[in-house]
C-alpha cells in the first residue's frame, strides 16, 4: 500500500526536501507507527519530490498509520496523539515547517489529514488531560529527573575536598581489622 507525506513549509534545498528532514520523517513516522501496532513497521520510501515523500507499506504498517491519521481527525486514541507529537516535534511543524500532510492511506476513509500547528496544540492538551497528571506534577518529574553536576552533588552531600587518610584511623580497630580495611583499599585502587 501506498501513501505520502507531505511537508508544507520552505527549508528546501534545489527543490528538494532536505535529507535530514527525510530521515526525520521516515525516523519519527516509524517510531509513531511503532507506538499504535505490536509489530515493527515495515515502511519503505519510494520517491521524494519536492515537499512529499511516497512511502510504501505492509498491510499492518498501513492500518497503523490510518490509526494515526484517525487520532488526528478524531483526536480518539492518547497513544497515536503522543506519537503524533513525536513526529510534529522532530520535524519542526509550527517552527520549521507549517504541516505535516498525511495522504492516500487508504483504509480509514480519509483522504488526508493535516498536522499543522493548530491540531499540535489540541492533541497536546488533549494528551495532557488524558494523562490525568496535572502540569505542576509533570514539571515537578521533570526536575526530578534533571541530572545534577558533580558539583551539585558534591555541595549537596558537604563534601568540601581531599580527605586525610590519616585521619580516618580508629584506634579502637584491632590489627586484623584494620588489615582488612587496607585490603579492600587495595582492591580499589
Amino acid at each position: 500500500m501506498e501513501f505520502s507525506v507531505t511537508l508544507d513549509g520552505e527549508p528546501e534545498v534545489d527543490g528538494t526536501l532536505p535529507a535530514t528532514d527525510v530521515a526525520r520523517v521516515l525516523s519519527s513516522l516509524a517510531d509513531a507507527v511503532e507506538k499504535v501496532m505490536v509489530a515493527a513497521p515495515s515502511l519503505g520510501l519510494s520517491s521524494v519530490e519536492a515537499h512529499r515523500l511516497t512511502l510504501t507499506a505492509d498491510a499492518a504498517t498501513s492500518a497503523a498509520v490510518d490509526a494515526l491519521v484517525h487520532a488526528v481527525a478524531q483526536g480518539a486514541d492518547p497513544r497515536a496523539a503522543r506519537a503524533l507529537l513525536g513526529l510534529a516535534d522532530s520535524i519542526g511543524v509550527g517552527e520549521r515547517y507549517r504541516a505535516v500532510v498525511l495522504s492516500g492511506s487508504g483504509t480509514a476513509g480519509e483522504d488526508e489529514t493535516r498536522l499543522d500547528a493548530e491540531v499540535v496544540r489540541r492533541l497536546r492538551s488533549s494528551t495532557q488531560r488524558d494523562s490525568g497528571v496535572p502540569r505542576a506534577l509533570a514539571d515537578a518529574d521533570a526536575a526530578f529527573n534533571a541530572r545534577p553536576t558533580l558539583a551539585d552533588l558534591a555541595e549537596r552531600q558537604g563534601v568540601t575536598g581531599p580527605v586525610n587518610v590519616a585521619r580516618l584511623y580508629d584506634a579502637a580497630a584491632t590489627d586484623e581489622e584494620r588489615d582488612v580495611f587496607m585490603a579492600a583499599i587495595a582492591e580499589l585502587g
